[in-house]
């Protein structure tokens, strides 16, 4: 499934510091329907199936993940020194593609993660690639990861999240059993809804719907010649006008 290889790349890349965004796409679009080759079939109309595709689906998951509750996601600090996920994140490997998109960085268990603070909240997000047991990806389905509870914050509650649906499932939280305090080990659920062995694991601190307001970053506004504008010059342009 070229969708899972895709979802490790834009999560890993996310939690790991590439704050820019994601370009992606459909080939099917690019071809039939802006008819950028020769052999295009542009009246076929083919191209419009491929606009609700999974693929673009689970885009869509991704980045409601990333702005629900007001995260900060632009403060994302990737957690390079496992100060917040301590054990079970795996090796890096980068395994190359040698047989289509099927095989790209498939059997590479890292775990990304990344917290992100803002208004007297947090938020640890890690992707867990692969974890549940799965033969064709070469996943063990052992083990899980570790979090140091005490790092994230207080007033905890932990929720998976499978990328390939957009559902949730709280672990823990304050009104239900209780999110630990220290160490608390985390195993991920079976397979997600596409049979594969991805999962998102996401620690928050209770955040009140007053505290969601004004966690945008700070507008900054620049002259035309690239200049940032101080409050004090903003000031008298605002007089001058």
């Amino acid at each position: 499934m070229y969708e899972y290889a895709i979802r490790k790349q834009i999560y890993w890349a996310m939690l790991a510091g590439s704050n820019g965004g994601f370009v992606t796409g459909v080939d099917p679009i690019g071809d039939k329907g802006f008819c950028l080759s020769p052999t295009s079939d542009c009246t076929a109309g083919s191209w419009t199936n491929y606009m609700d595709s999974q693929h673009i689906t689970e885009m869509g998951y991704w980045k409601s993940l990333f702005t629900r509750s007001g995260i900060p996601w632009w403060a994302f600090v990737p957690d390079s020194g496992h100060k917040f996920v301590t054990s079970g994140y795996g090796t890096f490997n980068g395994k190359a593609c040698t047989s289509g998109n099927n095989s790209c960085m498939t059997a590479d268990n890292y775990v990304a993660a990344a917290k992100a603070s803002a208004g007297g909240n947090s938020w640890l997000v890690a992707y867990l690639g692969c974890y549940a047991s799965n033969g064709t990806y070469g996943c063990t389905g052992s083990g899980g990861v570790t979090v140091n509870m005490a790092q994230v914050g207080s007033n905890l509650t932990a929720k998976w999240f499978d990328p390939t649906n957009g559902a949730f499932s709280v672990i823990c939280s304050p009104t239900g059993t209780a999110c630990g305090t220290g160490s608390q080990t985390f195993t991920p659920p079976s397979a997600n809804s596409r049979g594969d062995p991805d999962w998102v694991l996401l620690v928050e601190t209770a955040v009140p719907s007053s505290h969601l307001h004004g966690l945008l970053p700070a507008q900054r506004y620049f002259t035309r010649r690239g200049r940032e504008l101080s409050a004090q010059d903003r000031n008298v342009t605002r007089r001058a006008k």
